[in-house]
């Protein structure tokens, strides 16, 4: 991505235009029979851009390996966390991206959007990192709540329960996980994805 308005908007130009095919002629179309089968108002193709013109939003966390160098690099806007884990004789370390602590979280983060005009904001929140890496190390991506417990655990120095977990994770465990969490009041009940990359 380049760092400018320019680079953003053609970035963004085809996500946005499969969007606007997406809402016109798949949502639009399954809403309005969900609709007539409750005996509800239709939209109209009207209705469909008005929706457009108000815009989504999200945000981004985009990593590349370039396993030649053993390096990643990634590009990051919002609050979408990225983890880098390294053993080492004396334990495990961990870097978190872009934060460094719990308490730079918001209930505004910056995002991505598809209203137009707001290439040059986007721009300006883009924030670029990468290291080199070795074998054994792991890379997570986490959304907002889970990247906020992972960030509390780690000021809580709880390091070595995070491996433990993260190794022993699975589908049906990261749901069971995030339930026990969420009933204990320990992370947010928000939409909660993980990718863990075993480097």
């Amino acid at each position: 991505i380049v760092h400018s308005a320019e680079g953003v908007d053609e970035w963004l130009s085809e996500p946005r235009k499969r969007l606007q095919d997406w809402v016109n002629k798949t949502w639009l179309v399954r809403i309005n029979e969900r609709n007539r089968s409750m005996g509800r108002i239709e939209f109209t193709p009207a209705d469909a851009k008005k929706l457009l013109s108000q815009g989504a939003a999200a945000t981004f966390l985009g990593v590349t390996l370039d396993t030649a160098k053993s390096t990643w690099s990634a590009i990051i806007v919002g609050d979408t966390c990225l983890f880098h884990f390294t053993p080492s004789n004396s334990g495990w370390g961990c870097k978190g991206y872009p934060f460094k602590a719990v308490n730079e979280f918001s209930d505004n983060p910056a995002s991505i959007t598809n209203r137009p005009n707001t290439a040059s904001i986007v721009a300006s929140d883009i924030q670029s990192c990468g290291a080199d890496y070795k074998s054994g190390d792991i890379l997570i991506m986490a959304t907002d709540a889970l990247a906020e417990w992972l960030y509390m655990k780690l000021e809580q120095k709880q390091l070595p329960y995070i491996i433990a977990l993260l190794n022993a994770m699975s589908d049906e465990k990261f749901a069971t996980f995030v339930n026990q969490e969420r009933a204990q009041k320990q992370m947010k009940d928000d939409d909660t994805s993980l990718v863990i990359i075993h480097l």
